[in-house]
C-alpha cells in the first residue's frame, strides 16, 4: 500500500508539471489568404497531453492502428463522424493534437500523424477526393495539404504555395468530369488544383492585376459536361472550360458593374446558364454557349430601378427565366429567349405582394397593390387584371 501511494504521488505531481509547462501553449492557425477571398475555416488547437516514446513512435507512421484501452487513456477532442472507409458507418474522428486518429469497425483506432506544428481541417475538407469509396479528410498544415484516405490507410501531401493561399468560394467540386472531386486555391496570380485522384497537380495563371471568381468557383454556362470557371478581371470576365483547355473572353463595361442577384440563370431555355449583369442604364446577358451578349436598355429613363423581390424567375410560361424590374410607374419584364423587353404600368405608389402563380396556368403572375386593391400580371397573357 505505501509503495501505491508513492507511485500515485509522483503521478500527480508529474501531471501537474506537465499542466505547468503548458500554461502558455502555442496557438497555431495557419492558411492566410488574398484580398477578396474567403478565409478558411481554422480549428485552433493547444499541444495535448504529453506522450510517451514508445507512444509517440507509435504514431509515427499514417496509418498505425492500436487497441481502444491504450486510446481511451489519452486525451482526445471529438471532431465529427463521417464514413471514411465506404462501409456505409459514419466512423468517429478525433484530433490528439499532432495526430488525428479514425475510428474502426473492429473497435479499434488508426491514428495518422498531421505534423508536428500547427494545422486545421480545410473548410469543405471532408469530401470525395479520388472517386472511391469513402469519404477522404483534406488539412491545411502551411504550405502544404495532407489528404487522409482511411479506407487504404494512407496518407498524400501536395504543396499549395510558399506564400499567401486561400481555398476558393466553391473550390471543393468535381473539375474535370472524372470521378472524385478536386480542390482549388487561389494562389496570387495563379490557381493551383489539386486532383487528387491521378495523385497530381496543377497551376493556371489568372492574372498580373486583380481578379477574383464572379461568384462561386465553377458555373454551368455552355451546357457541356463540366462546369466552368468564370473570373471577374475588372472591365471584362473570363471563362475556362474543358478543365482549362480553352478560354473566353467577354466585355461587361468600363465602368461599375455588378452580377445581378440570382444572376447565373438559364434566360434563353438552353442547356447552360447565361450570366445576367446590371451595367448602370442596361441589363448584359452574357450566352457562353453561343459565344455572345445580349443587351437591354432599362435606365435611360428609368435610373432608379430595381430587380424586384424574386424578379429573376418563368413568367411567360415558357422556357427560360424572365427578368422583372422595378422601373417606377412601370414593371419591366426582359424575356431574353426571344430577346425582348415588355412594359406593365402599375401607379406613381405601387407595392410589390408577391411573385407567384394565380391563374393555374404555366408562369408566374406578379402581384401588386395600388389605391388599396391588388393587381396581378400575367405576363404569359400580357395583361393586367384585378384579384380578389
Amino acid at each position: 500500500m505505501r509503495s501505491f501511494f508513492y507511485f500515485s504521488l509522483y503521478i500527480i505531481l508529474f501531471s501537474i508539471a506537465s499542466v505547468s509547462a503548458q500554461d502558455t501553449p502555442e496557438i497555431g492557425v495557419l492558411g492566410s489568404f488574398d484580398a477578396g477571398e474567403n478565409k478558411i475555416n481554422h480549428q485552433e488547437f493547444s499541444p495535448e497531453k504529453p506522450l510517451s516514446m514508445k507512444e509517440i513512435q507509435a504514431q509515427s507512421e499514417p496509418g498505425h492502428t492500436y487497441n481502444e484501452n491504450v486510446w481511451q487513456a489519452q486525451a482526445k477532442v471529438l471532431m465529427g463522424s463521417w464514413d471514411l472507409n465506404g462501409d456505409g458507418q459514419e466512423q468517429k474522428v478525433y484530433n490528439r493534437g499532432r495526430t488525428v486518429d479514425i475510428q474502426q469497425g473492429n473497435g479499434g483506432y488508426r491514428s495518422y500523424s498531421i505534423t508536428n506544428g500547427s494545422w486545421a481541417l480545410l473548410r469543405e475538407g471532408v469530401t470525395d477526393t479520388n472517386g472511391e469509396d469513402g469519404l477522404e479528410m483534406v488539412f491545411n498544415i502551411g504550405r502544404s495539404i495532407k489528404i487522409i484516405s482511411d479506407r487504404t490507410g494512407q496518407t498524400r501531401s501536395y504543396q499549395i504555395h510558399t506564400g499567401s493561399w486561400a481555398l476558393l468560394r466553391g473550390g471543393v467540386r468535381d473539375i474535370d468530369n472524372q470521378p472524385g472531386n478536386e480542390i482549388a486555391f487561389n494562389i496570387g496570380k495563379s490557381i493551383k488544383i489539386i486532383y487528387d485522384h491521378f495523385r497530381d497537380s496543377r497551376s493556371h495563371f489568372i492574372s498580373n492585376g486583380s481578379w477574383a471568381i464572379l461568384q462561386d468557383f465553377f458555373i454551368e454556362t455552355d451546357g457541356e459536361p463540366g462546369a466552368e470557371a468564370v473570373f471577374n478581371l475588372g472591365k471584362q470576365i473570363r471563362v475556362y472550360s474543358g478543365n482549362f483547355k480553352a478560354k473566353r473572353h467577354y466585355s461587361i463595361s468600363n465602368g461599375s458593374w455588378a452580377l445581378l442577384r440570382g444572376g447565373v440563370v438559364d434566360t434563353d431555355g438552353n442547356p447552360g446558364n447565361e450570366l445576367v449583369f446590371n451595367i448602370g442604364s442596361f441589363i448584359r446577358i452574357v450566352n457562353d454557349r453561343q459565344k455572345t451578349t445580349k443587351q437591354y436598355a432599362i435606365g435611360g429613363n428609368y435610373p432608379n430601378w430595381a430587380l424586384l423581390r424574386g424578379g429573376v424567375t418563368d413568367t411567360d410560361g415558357k422556357p427560360g427565366h424572365e427578368i422583372a424590374i422595378n422601373a417606377g410607374q412601370q414593371i419591366i419584364v426582359i424575356c431574353d429567349h426571344d430577346g425582348r423587353t415588355r412594359s406593365y404600368t402599375t401607379a406613381r405608389q405601387w407595392s410589390l405582394i408577391d411573385i407567384s402563380d394565380d391563374d393555374g396556368k404555366p408562369g408566374s403572375e406578379i402581384l401588386y397593390r395600388k389605391s388599396g386593391r391588388s393587381f396581378a400580371i400575367s405576363d404569359a397573357r400580357r395583361t393586367t387584371y384585378p384579384v380578389k
